[in-house]
């Protein structure tokens, strides 16, 4: 019986261990040509405009943008690593560089609009772009 228990337990903690996880990382896929990722740590930015407080460096006020793949005669910059961003209103100010873009999470937070922040790589990207929750 007490054997019973500690495998319930133990079950019980792995399973929450894997939703928790799950509740961390949240991808986001831009929707026109899909082939930007941006994976937000710690938490999703809140609807209204506020981050989580806290260090504005911690890992719930950063994420991981993944561009698409450049070919080796490019000249433009890869823009794929971790960013450190503080919201303001319909704009994010990434900590990185301190330069400012648009942003707006949309009420329901399965999407959101951001001010292109990385170079064409060689394709027309709009100026801003809608990345949708994965």
């Amino acid at each position: 019986m007490r054997k019973r228990v500690v495998l319930s337990l133990i079950a019980f903690a792995a399973i929450a261990g894997c939703s928790k996880k799950s509740e961390e990382e949240v991808r986001w896929l831009e929707s026109g040509e899909k082939k930007e990722t941006i994976i937000f740590y710690g938490r999703i930015p809140d609807p209204t405009g506020t981050s989580t407080p806290g260090s504005d460096n911690s890992a719930a006020n950063s994420f991981f943008f993944q561009t698409r793949k450049l070919p080796p005669e490019s000249s433009y910059p890869n823009a794929s690593g971790l960013y450190f961003f503080k919201l303001e209103e319909d704009s994010i100010l990434f900590r990185n560089n301190d330069r400012k873009y648009y942003f707006l999470m949309s009420p329901d937070q399965k999407s959101f609009t951001i001010g292109r922040f990385f170079p064409e790589n060689g394709t027309r990207l709009p100026d801003k772009l809608v990345f949708l929750r994965q």
